[in-house]
């Protein structure tokens, strides 16, 4: 407490020690100034091969991680649990998990099918090309950290079915009158 109403000449008046320290709150009461000050400590979150550093005063795990910049889902892992409180210097890992559906198209091959047709000249063979067909696939793929670990189709789906390409030959014997 203080009757200087001035946070920062209280702060340097202070002489502290170190530069770690934050100026968490200040409360004017009449003439008297109270100023709450925490001491920070450096707290590392490590993701993948990723390392931020924080400066912290006070909180859990899950404050700290979401002070490095990272937003939590309900598929995170941590080390120590996010309701871990932290006083002093501690090291995190955070393992970013993720589910992401998504869907792609595959082609599906068309056959080749004859026929002998007794409606066609005898020596005559006639070629109706195929079509591929298009099957719709749909997965959901693990993502830790970034990288896909794991992907599982959950459904597919045929959009288009292939036509078969048709040789067509002629059987039919002319008749010579």
């Amino acid at each position: 407490r203080t009757l200087n109403r001035n946070t920062a000449q209280v702060m340097a008046g202070l002489n502290l020690k170190y530069d770690r320290y934050d100026v968490v709150s200040t409360d004017v009461s009449g003439s008297t100034t109270s100023i709450e000050i925490a001491y920070n400590f450096p707290v590392y979150v490590t993701c993948g091969d990723n390392t931020t550093e924080i400066n912290f005063s006070n909180g859990t795990v899950k404050e700290a991680i979401e002070k490095a910049g990272y937003e939590l889902d309900k598929y995170d892992i941590t080390e120590p649990s996010l309701d871990t409180v932290i006083t002093e210097t501690a090291y995190i890992d955070y393992i970013d998990v993720a589910y992401v559906n998504g869907s792609y198209n595959e082609s599906i091959p068309y056959s080749t099918k004859t026929v002998y047709s007794d409606k066609t000249d005898k020596g005559v063979t006639t070629i109706a090309e195929g079509e591929e067909g298009i099957k719709q696939i749909n997965y959901t793929e693990k993502l830790v950290n970034g990288e896909s670990v794991e992907k599982k189709i959950t459904s597919t789906k045929v959009v288009k079915k292939p036509q078969d390409t048709v040789k067509t030959i002629g059987t039919k014997v002319k008749k010579i009158v």
